[in-house]
């Protein structure tokens, strides 16, 4: 059940462009109010379930902030171990190269390496920052920057 509006615009003359716009307006019909106490009734019925999925996302949120916190950790460990096995790499190449086994530009490739986990390192740095912020956002917590987070489980010491 709707009505049109009609409303057109210009000055009627033959050279003058002609606007039409229209609007449908939509208007439910309600029964003597009993339709609207009807669906007042069931809102509250619902509010409990509402409250309750509210609580439920919260847990998989903060649940999901933890893991990230986590994941970005773990991955700084590899690549800071990645970084000292590729500087023995560069000291044994460089020793290698003094021998004359290698080619001097073995060096630089091996420290290009080296300086392309470096910057992964960094981006990696970053992540676990903005981790952490989500974290502590989660938590309504003000953030901790540089605190570790145990080994075992991740997420298991999360409640909701």
């Amino acid at each position: 059940m709707g009505r049109i509006f009609r409303r057109s615009m210009g000055n009627g003359g033959s050279q003058s462009r002609r606007l039409e716009a229209s609007a449908r307006i939509e208007v439910p019909f309600l029964s003597g109010g009993r339709a609207r106490s009807d669906a007042d009734e069931r809102l509250r019925g619902a509010s409990p379930d509402i409250a309750a999925a509210e609580a439920v996302e919260s847990r998989l949120r903060l649940r999901a902030a933890y893991l990230d916190a986590w994941f970005e950790q773990e991955r700084l460990e590899v690549i800071q171990a990645q970084l000292q096995a590729l500087e023995q790499l560069v000291a044994s190449v460089r020793k290698r190269v003094e021998g004359g086994a290698e080619a001097p530009y073995e060096v630089a490739l091996a420290e290009g390496e080296m300086l392309r986990s470096r910057l992964e390192s960094d981006g990696v740095r970053a992540a676990l920052g903005d981790a952490w912020s989500a974290l502590s956002c989660g938590r309504n917590a003000p953030p901790v920057v540089g605190r570790r987070i145990r080994r075992g489980q991740p997420g298991a010491g999360v409640r909701g």
